[in-house]
Formats: structure tokens, C-alpha cells, sequence
């Protein structure tokens, strides 16, 4: 599901996330650990609850950066339109103008931009500006902190203080 197969007039071959998942494995899991203690300080993720929320975010960069590549911060903002429904597509969309607005003086971001920007750039095969990135990544961790807000929320429900991965499908699932 990671993958972006969509075949262009010109047959340009596109990314596929999951046969280039090595290079991005691991890529987000200290983001993860810190959005999930800016969120809930007093748990902790068990390892197969990290890796499959950045299973979940590698899946939504390659729906973000499906073809045709996003080139601009418009683009990206009308396949979030496209994908999440309201009134989710517009707090992220508002978290992702703030993100880039932030960005001229230092990265907001809980994720790494700078780390992350060249592998973009690798994936769509073109140059990106940084711009689009912090947007790109605004939108998914702006989807993150709401799935681990979530997750936390059930897990102090049940009187646990570790988050699972049936936890954050729980969760999700649940919610509305």
C-alpha cells in the first residue's frame, strides 16, 4: 500500500515506498516517541506500536506524493482535501500554513525536515523546495499527534501506561 504505480504518458518509472522502505525505516520513530510525550507525558510505545504508525505515515507520504508529484503547497494541500474528511482536512491544513509560515524563522516540526527533504527529493525523482516538504510533513504529523492523542486517550482508559499497536487500531478505529 505504499507504493505509487500510476503510470505517466511518458512511462517515467514512480517511487515505491515499500521496495524502498529500508531507506526510510526508522526515519520517524524519535518523532514518534517525541510527539507522543508532547502529547501524553506519562506514556510509553511499545516498538511494534512505533513501527506501525510509521508504517501508517510512510503510507500517507506516498498518498501525498502519488502522481503526478506535488511541485508546489497547493498541490499538496488539495490531495489533503481529497484524502481526510472535514473538518480534519482543514485543522491540518491550518497546523501545515502554520508550519511553513514558522519555518522562515526555525522548523516547528517534531519531525525531521532536513533529514527527510533529501529522501523526498530522491522519491519524486525532482527537485522540491523545502517549503513543500515542511508542508508535506506538517500534514502528517499534524495526523500523527491526532492518531497518538487518540491512542493515549484509550490506553489511560484501560489503566495502562504503554501503547500497543491494537491500541492505535482500537483507537482508531473508535473514533469518529
Amino acid at each position: 500500500m505504499f507504493s505509487s504505480t500510476a503510470s505517466s504518458s511518458s512511462d517515467v518509472p514512480t517511487y515505491d515506498f515499500e521496495e524502498n522502505a529500508h531507506k526510510w525505516k526508522k526515519v520517524f520513530t524519535a518523532s514518534i516517541e517525541k510527539m507522543l510525550v508532547h502529547v501524553h507525558p506519562s506514556l510509553n510505545a511499545k516498538d511494534d506500536a512505533l513501527d506501525y504508525l510509521e508504517g501508517l505515515m510512510l503510507r500517507l507520504l506516498a498518498a501525498l506524493c502519488a502522481p503526478p508529484a506535488p511541485h508546489t503547497v497547493q498541490e499538496v494541500e488539495e490531495r489533503v482535501l481529497c484524502i481526510f474528511p472535514n473538518p480534519i482536512n482543514r485543522w491540518a491544513i491550518g497546523d501545515a500554513q502554520a508550519a511553513v509560515e514558522k519555518t522562515k524563522k526555525k522548523s516547528p516540526l517534531m519531525l525531521p525536515s532536513e533529514r527527510i527533504h533529501p529522501l523526498l527529493k530522491d522519491a519524486l525523482q525532482s527537485k522540491i523546495d523545502m517549503q513543500v516538504t515542511v508542508y508535506t510533513l506538517a500534514i502528517i504529523e499534524y495526523i500523527s499527534v491526532d492518531i497518538l492523542r487518540l491512542a493515549g486517550i484509550y490506553v489511560k482508559d484501560i489503566n495502562s501506561e504503554e501503547v500497543t499497536m491494537s491500541d492505535i487500531r482500537t483507537a482508531m478505529c473508535a473514533d469518529q
